[in-house]
């Protein structure tokens, strides 16, 4: 199995990607935006502090007072051609109306199912609407899968796309409101390429990649083959040949730091100054560890950083390397190490501490997670299905044993106990209506922040829940909620 047929794309990675896709798609799904015209501060036009509508209006502690009111705003929309349109499609329709403090007014119309709706932004000093939209649900397309991929694949841009990623995936889904996008990616889902089309006309109306994005020197296959020279990830790989990789630019400053185990501190802003310590470069200044301080042995130049991951099968194991965009060099790397404890001794050490054993003799129902991070650290995870709020959370350290953080909670016990709640819920007509009417039904009955809460399912006919107030100011047991409710058959 080579390379290219190993490597596979994380769900991380994935999101990342669905991220910036869906930001496109909230991009191309709108009219070309009018520019907004700059918002003058005080509402005052001979201020010279006006600002595009980007500003972080933060900064400013006073609103600009509308001119406009709110019906006046309204009908102004409702002139618009295309809010026109939209609304001749509805015999009624919700209208919400709001001002932003800062000279617009947004306007929003929504028809009864809710699904289709339009908009309009009206500026306050002008009473122009400077932006609108409509959109149209419909669950029913005119093109297909198959017909909107093959206009895709005459796109001049789609065709370099594919001849520098001949390994391209390809997939495209329907919006519901008109529109078509069409997506191709790279074998590493690192670059790709997005093309927008008209379910009604067919026509492409948008066509966006990654290069509008990024401006790399190395590509995607160059920076995993400079990985694949490092020592350590040939020795990963041996021991890891079902191994998968990652390929993304990295946006944060991390930085490890092994005498502190400090392996993913993120740097303040007034720590990045350049080696002189002249702000308004881009590099970590690094700090004298000597003096109980963490350091940053790592020194990011205002260079891109690729980062490269390779994992195992089952996540356990794995290294990462931070790559120099520009020169090529491997200026970081971050990789597991094996505990030294097993997890039956971090159990033993656990239940030797006082404040477990006083949480396990006083939460019902506990369970017990242990997990490993693969840095030197143990987690100890205790939770309880019958009281929601209770929980105990500690971390170990592997090579010492010590316990370095621990945090829980009990709750106070409630007033009446499981027995007398279930006895209680017994009596209720809705419940014996149930328990008839399912004779295999089950029980389940948990309690939190002063409320019992009660289930009766059955796999064939739904369930019963039902809550329950443990102390209704006179001691007894009171219901203050009652539901049926339905299973749903969800496809995959």
């Amino acid at each position: 199995m080579n390379l290219k047929q190993k490597i596979l794309v994380t769900a991380f990675m994935s999101l990342f990607i669905s991220s910036i896709a869906i930001g496109i798609v909230v991009g191309t799904n709108a009219k070309k935006n009018k520019e907004l015209p700059p918002i003058f501060i005080n509402n005052e036009q001979g201020n010279d502090e006006n600002t595009s509508d980007n500003t972080d209006y933060t900064e400013y502690n006073d609103t600009i007072p509308a001119k406009l009111t709110e019906e006046q705003v309204k009908n102004i929309a409702k002139s618009d051609p295309t809010i026109q349109e939209f609304l001749s499609n509805y015999s009624s329709v919700e209208e919400y109306c709001y001002y932003d403090g800062f000279g617009y007014w947004y306007v929003e119309f929504y028809a009864d199912d809710w699904m289709s709706y339009a908009y309009a932004i009206v500026e306050d000093n002008t009473g122009e609407v400077v932006e609108s939209e409509a959109f149209y649900y419909s669950d029913e397309s005119n093109l297909t899968e198959e017909q909107v991929i093959a206009i895709a694949l005459e796109n001049e841009e789609v065709k370099n796309f594919i001849e520098q990623n001949p390994e391209y995936e390809v997939y495209a889904y329907y919006d519901f409101y008109q529109y078509w996008f069409v997506d191709f990616y790279d074998e590493y889902y690192f670059s790709w390429c997005t093309v927008t089309i008209d379910d009604v006309t067919g026509e492409i109306v948008d066509v966006y990649s990654s290069e509008d994005i990024y401006n790399t020197t190395l590509t995607p296959q160059e920076v995993v083959e400079i990985a694949l020279t490092d020592p350590d990830v040939q020795t990963f790989i041996t021991n890891n040949p079902d191994y998968e990789v990652y390929v993304y630019l990295m946006d944060w400053f991390y930085c490890y730091d092994e005498e502190f185990g400090d392996n993913m501190t993120v740097p303040e802003i007034g720590e990045i100054n350049d080696n002189n310590g002249d702000e308004g470069t881009n590099t970590i200044n690094t700090v004298d560890t000597e003096n109980g301080e963490i350091g940053y042995p790592i020194d990011y130049s205002t260079n891109v950083t690729w980062v490269v991951g390779f994992y195992n099968y089952n996540y356990t194991d794995w290294i990462e390397l931070y790559i120099d965009d520009t020169t090529g060099e491997i200026i970081d790397k971050l990789m597991t190490t094996p505990a030294i404890h097993t997890e039956e001794e971090i159990k033993a050490i656990a239940l030797a501490l006082p404040e477990v054993q006083e949480f396990l003799a006083n939460v019902e129902d506990t369970e017990m997670y242990i997990w490993y991070d693969g840095f030197g650290y143990w987690y100890i995870d205790i939770y309880s299905s019958f009281s929601w709020e209770a929980y105990l959370f500690a971390e170990i350290d592997d090579i010492t044993g010590e316990v370095i953080y621990l945090e829980y909670y009990i709750p106070e016990p409630p007033l009446h106990t499981e027995q007398e709640v279930e006895k209680f819920a017994l009596t209720l007509p809705e419940v014996q209506q149930f328990i008839q009417d399912n004779p295999d039904y089950e029980m389940w009955i948990s309690f939190s922040y002063g409320y019992w809460y009660v289930e009766l399912y059955s796999n064939d006919n739904g369930g019963l829940w039902i809550e329950i107030i443990d102390d209704n100011g006179n001691g007894e047991l009171e219901v203050t909620y009652l539901e049926f409710f339905d299973y749903v058959d969800v496809e995959f």
